[in-house]
């Protein structure tokens, strides 16, 4: 199997972000380089991490890799109940600058507006 260098990083976080972003989409990857940065990260010919996939994934990992989209998981996590049908498949509504108030929820089970 040959590795093709489809991307080089001076900062290992920036690296393993997008190392998931690709293992995510059931890409192989591979970073080489990434120990030696904790020493040598700014020595004159140190040439970086390298995120490296199989030649037959790179076009695939290009195109992902190319996609800057980031995706807000944040609600996920605080997944709020319809207090009327008690469905969890609900929307936060976007309320502008009122921030102190409760937040605003849609179900979309049962089309109920409520607060939470």
């Amino acid at each position: 199997m040959k590795l093709l260098t489809v991307k080089t990083y001076t900062d290992l976080h920036e690296a393993h972000i997008d190392k998931g972003r690709l293992e995510a989409d059931n890409i192989k990857v591979f970073l080489i380089d990434e120990m030696i940065t904790q020493v040598y990260n700014f020595t004159p010919g140190f040439d970086g991490i390298k995120l490296q996939v199989a030649e037959s994934d790179a076009a695939k990992a290009l195109s992902i890799l190319k996609n800057e989209e980031i995706i807000d998981i944040s609600d996920a996590f605080n997944q709020v109940i319809c207090p009327h049908c008690q469905s969890n498949n609900t929307t936060k509504i976007k309320s502008g600058l009122v921030f102190w108030f409760k937040s605003k929820y849609h179900c979309n089970q049962c089309q109920k507006k409520f607060k939470a």
